[in-house]
């Protein structure tokens, strides 16, 4: 899949620098981001288009992203979104929060505080992999 050529990216994270961050690194790269501020939003816009990628917090209040990962792996998000691929991009320090987010159906799991090329790096390999 050639960089601006696949379906555009959602990030959902509830702190709008991190959402600002993840969507000026990955457009630098031309990638086409949307981006939500809470699992529910998120969902209106999972059930609305389809996307190539999913960036998880494990976000606070309402529904959580291991439950988003549910229902995105459920079906509930469109049946195009079921099988999209899933990063977990958190600061979530919980024992275990690492190992749940696979649980749920995640592709691959990145440490807050992280680096834009570590990120641009996760979504590469996902989205390009041969």
């Amino acid at each position: 899949m050639a960089l601006g050529k696949s379906l555009p990216i959602l990030a959902v994270d509830d702190d709008p620098l991190v959402r600002r961050l993840i969507d000026r690194s990955l457009r630098s790269e031309g990638y086409d981001t949307r981006t939500c501020v809470s699992a529910e939003s998120a969902l209106v816009a999972l059930r609305q288009s389809s996307y190539s990628l999913v960036l998880l917090d494990v976000v606070r209040g309402g529904v959580d992203g291991f439950e988003l990962a549910r229902r995105l792996r459920a079906g509930e998000a469109g049946a195009l979104n079921r099988d999209t691929p899933v990063v977990f991009v958190t600061g979530e320090s919980q024992l275990g929060t690492r190992d749940r987010s696979f649980v749920v159906g995640a592709h691959a799991y990145l440490a807050k505080p992280f680096e834009s090329e570590a990120l641009v790096d996760v979504v590469a390999k996902l989205l390009h992999a041969a």
